[in-house]
């Protein structure tokens, strides 16, 4: 196309701006947003501290607070990555000195945090709402 000069660079800014123009995807932001508030607020810390009272106690149990508090922040922050991220940082020293292997609980709490984009409100949704109403609008 930019070889047989129909390329029009003006175009392509003004699409580019109207397609993040939209208010759906405005909740991506605010999703990240509010999980840095809850990591600053300590709510991380509490949302941690619910499923070690419900199941740590069980053998095997900080896996199973690994799972369970990955999934609780997903649906909560919205994003895996940030869900990860903040699971591993809480959970890692923990499992670590009670024993567990690191390499095994990195790969717990790594497949944990794949819970993310199924459990709403979830970022992939809300990306794939936008396209999918773009399309049909």
């Amino acid at each position: 196309m930019l070889h047989l000069d129909f390329f029009n660079a003006q175009i392509l800014a003004q699409q580019l701006v109207s397609g993040a123009d939209s208010f759906s995807l405005m909740a991506i932001p605010f999703f990240i947003l509010a999980g840095e508030i809850m990591n600053e607020g300590g709510l991380s810390k509490r949302i941690i501290d619910l499923p070690m009272k419900l199941v740590g106690h069980k053998r095997g149990g900080l896996g199973f607070v690994a799972i369970l508090s990955a999934m609780i922040m997903a649906s909560l922050s919205g994003s895996a990555v940030a869900d990860t991220a903040a699971v591993a940082a809480m959970l890692l020293p923990m499992m670590k000195t009670t024993g567990y292997p690191i390499h095994r609980s990195a790969g717990l709490i790594g497949t944990a945090g794949i819970i993310a984009p199924i459990i709403p409100p979830s970022i992939p949704f809300i990306v794939f709402w936008c396209c999918q109403w773009c399309i049909y609008h």
